[in-house]
């Protein structure tokens, strides 16, 4: 019986097995909510137990109809198990992360409590699993908080004895909800009498966990631990050992935590408890090396005397070190003090060796020396061991690196530690593992002008039996100028120039000062500057030229990075402007030829103005400046600058110069289509008949790369105005001339400048149309300009523009030759047909831009009309076209051809001609009558 929606629920007639098949199907395809009628009214269905329709619609993921159901069914069991065991709640705990949490689980207990249906949060399914294990295992946090909130069992174990709050192997649920970074379900486990005393298999408990991770577990939260714990009368095992022997004190102060110290002492942590593993007590970890003030320490004891807790002060760790003891050694005067205001015992107390050390090899002043911050521990550390007539070893060596305490305290930037340390007799020169001074870590920090001042100001005072080597070298060859040039410190560049400083020393790759500073950034030219005036003041002279490892001078990296004012100094000081780099042989003129730095001008100016060569070539490509000027993409400003500058100091520049592969710098802007370029050149007297290795002088290259009107007309112009005769019938290494180019690139234009200014189109001058390869050669050069290197080439392929560009000259070229040659010279024409053929304008499906009467048609009968007038070889001319064109569109010409001409083939065609044609395609083309008319006449000469 089909059920709709408008029924009324009294007018519902099925029976109890259709209303179960009915939500059963509904909630399991998701479609029950289409029939809201039978849902709205309450009626009781008396589902049987099999039909669950609570599961079906928790089972298709449908949030919204599971409560449709709940709310419409008021006899629906919210406790209803299935097969097994699992009630709704057990499937929404079963559900994944708390990410793709509807809201179901809040509809679900909000729905229950509105119709006083209880929900059995503590319901076991067939394996003895509660709603809260399972949301536990899902790491469905939100859905256990929820759990516990209406008073779910945390306790309870499933058939293999896992309990809630025994869920990972590790770790109880108040473990994991800590460690997890869960402070809200932490809180509610605890409400809900969670033991905060049970440990995991490391034996730590809750408190070792909260005392380790300090930065992860707020003080608040601490705080609120503790409370909850007074509020459930629950005692905390304050004192309780993991397996290494530590209580939650111990590790709150080997972890700086000191809100968790306070708490755990305020709560009766034994204060003299020691670790298991060195015999450390609470006092000792807080003398160690861990940055406790001396405050911390007295709150410490306060704590403890309000307690009625005795502190054992002189307690010994298995070392046999006291508190007082690990307090001088880890150079903490003020912790000193207040143990011994506490009755620290000074009777059978030995005084800490001053020059002990660590397992890193640190003595206790490379210690005070490693803090980040010099708060004046040092000059009471030297007080006392002057009132007990103490000495140290100041330059002990650690074994990080083997650095002395004045190693530490100069690459810390502590001015004043370090004076101290020179004061009392440090050596300043002595070299790390790394061959590091202390002079090195000053010049490799970041500007610290406090600190250099101190050495260098009072480095008389200071170094009294010693002077300040400031030449050492590292390991690397660098010397501290390196160091300082390579962090640009200006201030301390000139402060080691004065006091002696080489500067012209090399490092391991051959790297001089100069060499550093060229390779830094916009700073160079000012850092440049002040470097070559310190040098004059300390009268040092600065080898300007010295090549590094690579052969590299200062003045190649001054011109690489674009460093004019560098450059210039260089150049004053007697540079070589023509010294050629060492990896390809370029000179630095063309270096800067080819820079894009936006002062290449400037930088190409001030070689030529120093002696640099205009016309040197390069070893491998044979360029010279020009031609490398010619290839730039600036238009030829360069170059325009380049011919006034050496116009203006009267040095010949070779305009006509061959590269290796025989290209003038002409040739070269011809060839890349660099009209403004080319312009400059010619009007820089360049040879207008210069050929390049195949012969072709600058009007072949114009004609056969296509050029515009404009530019081939304004060669004409440039050359007449300077009196330079044009070759204009030239011909290349294979006899073509300017004329034949102009025609095989289609350019009707050029072609008329050509012959307007005298070009031979006889057949004496070599004839207007070229050979069929040049039309090719001219295609291809016409799609590289116009497509990606990557795109097919193939004629049968080619784009609309080529046809288009092909159709649109093809008929008017032709024309144009016929004007002005007699017939004796137009039986080149016939290459234009079969340059048609090739680009596929006679195929017989042909592209949708082909029109065959406008550009097929004329084309054929012109070639024929002009073969026939020329050779009177009719059937020769047919046979011809007919061999490079489809048989179809022959006949279509030859059909085109017999109505305009009102048949004057059969007139006129010489029977030998038609007798070579063949007779299946004259029957094609011309009719039956036509092969009956041969037939015929071979049967009366037969006769």
């Amino acid at each position: 019986m089909a059920l709709v929606g408008k029924h009324e629920a009294g007018q519902v007639g099925a029976t109890i097995q259709q209303n179960v098949d009915f939500i059963r199907i509904g909630c399991r395809h998701g479609q029950l909510q289409r029939y809201p009628a039978l849902l709205v009214t309450g009626v009781d269905l008396h589902l049987p137990i099999n039909s669950r329709p609570l599961h079906y619609a928790l089972s298709s993921g449908n949030g919204h109809l599971f409560e449709l159901l709940l709310r419409g069914f008021a006899s629906i069991d919210p406790n209803l198990a299935d097969d097994e065991g699992a009630t709704p709640l057990h499937l929404i705990c079963s559900r994944p992360v708390d990410d793709y949490d509807d809201g179901t689980a809040e509809s679900f207990f909000e729905i229950c409590d509105a119709t006083r249906r209880k929900v059995d949060v503590d319901a076991r399914d067939s394996e003895g699993n509660s709603p809260l294990l399972l949301a536990l295992r899902r790491n469905r946090r939100k859905l256990a908080e929820l759990l516990l909130s209406r008073a779910a069992d945390p306790t309870l174990a499933n058939d293999e004895g896992t309990k809630p709050l025994d869920l990972v192997t590790k770790g109880t649920p108040l473990y994991l909800a800590l460690e997890n970074d869960c402070p809200t379900m932490a809180e509610l486990l605890l409400r809900h009498g969670a033991d905060p005393n049970l440990a995991n298999d490391d034996g730590d408990a809750p408190l070792h966990l909260m005392c380790k991770h300090k930065d992860r577990i707020e003080d608040e939260f601490v705080r609120l631990f503790f409370w909850i714990n007074e509020l459930n009368t629950r005692t905390l095992a304050v004192d309780a050992r993991n397996r290494w022997s530590r209580t939650p004190l111990h590790l709150a102060l080997a972890n700086e935590h000191r809100t968790m110290a306070e708490l755990l002492i305020r709560h009766g942590a034994d204060p003299n408890l020691a670790d298991g593993r060195d015999g450390l007590a609470p006092l000792h970890l807080m003398c160690c090396e861990h940055e406790y003030e001396a405050d911390f320490i007295q709150l410490f004891f306060d704590i403890c005397e309000a307690r009625g807790h005795a502190v054992l002060i002189d307690a010994e760790d298995k070392l046999g070190r006291t508190a007082l003891q690990l307090a001088l050694e880890n150079v903490k005067p003020n912790m000193v003090d207040v143990l011994v205001n506490r009755g620290a015992d000074l009777a059978g107390f030995a005084l800490v060796d001053p020059n002990w050390v660590n397992g890193e090899g640190a003595t206790p002043l490379h210690l005070i020396c490693s803090r980040p911050k010099d708060d004046g521990t040092a000059d009471t550390f030297f007080e006392i061991l002057d009132e007990l007539n103490r000495s140290v070893e100041i330059d002990a060596r650690d074994n990080e690196g083997g650095n002395t305490p004045l190693h530490l305290a100069a690459r810390n930037g502590h001015a004043q530690l370090v004076e101290l340390l020179l004061r009392r007799g440090a050596d300043p020169n002595l070299a790390n593992d790394f061959g590091s001074t202390p002079l090195h870590f000053i010049c490799s920090r970041a500007k610290n002008d406090e600190l250099v001042d101190t050495l260098f100001g009072k480095l008389d005072e200071l170094l009294t039996t010693k002077f300040l080597e400031v030449d050492a070298q590292d390991a690397s060859g660098n010397s501290p100028l390196h160091l300082a040039l390579k962090r640009g410190n200006e201030h301390l560049m000139e402060l080691l120039l004065e006091h002696g400083a080489d500067a012209n020393l090399s490092n391991l790759n051959g790297t001089t000062p100069l060499h550093v500073i060229a390779k830094r950034g916009h700073d160079a030219d000012k850092l440049a500057a002040s470097f070559v005036a310190s040098c004059d003041e300390a009268e040092e002279p600065v080898l300007v030229d010295t090549r590094d490892k690579r052969g590299r001078t200062a003045l190649h990296l001054a011109l690489e990075r674009g460093h004019a004012g560098m450059a210039r100094l260089l150049l004053e000081n007697g540079a070589e402007a023509n010294e050629p780099w060492p990896a390809d042989g370029w000179r630095p003129l063309h270096v800067v030829a080819r820079s894009r730095h936006y002062n290449a001008d400037a930088l190409l100016e001030l070689l030529l103005e120093n002696g640099a060569d205009p016309n040197a070539a390069t070893p491998k490509e044979g360029w010279t400046p020009l031609h490398i000027m010619t290839q730039r993409a600036d238009d030829g400003f360069m170059l325009k600058r380049f011919f006034l500058i050496n116009h203006a100091l009267e040095q010949l520049v070779l305009v006509d110069a061959w590269d290796n592969e025989g290209n003038a710098p002409l040739h070269l802007a011809l060839k890349q289509r660099r009209k403004t370029v080319a312009e400059w050149l010619l009007r820089f007297s360049t040879d207008p008949n210069l050929e390049d290795r195949d012969g072709l002088a600058p009007l072949h290259l114009m004609c056969k790369y296509g050029y515009e009107a404009k530019f081939v007309r304004l060669f004409f112009e440039i050359c007449k105005d300077s009196d330079r005769y044009v070759l204009i019938d030239a011909k290349d290494k294979l006899g073509r001339t300017p004329l034949q180019w102009a025609v095989a690139s289609l350019s009707l234009i050029s072609l008329e400048i050509l012959v307007d200014n005298g070009a031979d189109i006889s057949d004496n001058g070599g004839g207007a149309f070229p050979a069929k390869a040049q039309f090719d050669e001219c295609s291809a050069i016409f799609l590289e300009q116009r497509q990606p290197p990557s795109s097919s080439s193939s004629s049968k392929t080619i784009g609309k523009e080529l046809r288009s560009r092909v159709r649109s000259s093809a008929l008017d070229l032709v024309q144009c030759i016929e004007q002005r040659v007699t017939a004796s010279d137009l039986d080149g024409a016939t290459d234009v047909v079969e340059l048609l053929a090739d680009l596929g304008l006679y195929e017989e499906n042909p592209a949708e831009d082909w029109d065959f009467e406008s550009d097929a048609e004329p084309l054929a009968c012109r070639f024929l009309e002009t073969y026939f007038a020329t050779t009177a070889d009719y059937g020769g001319g047919l046979m011809r076209l007919r061999k490079e064109c489809s048989d179809a569109i022959v006949a279509r010409i030859g059909a085109i051809l017999l109505e305009r001409f009102h048949n004057p083939f059969l007139s006129v065609v010489p029977r030998r001609d038609l007798e070579r044609l063949p007779r299946e395609w004259l029957a094609v083309t011309y009719g039956e009558h036509v092969l009956r008319l041969v037939k015929s006449d071979d049967d009366s000469n037969v006769d």
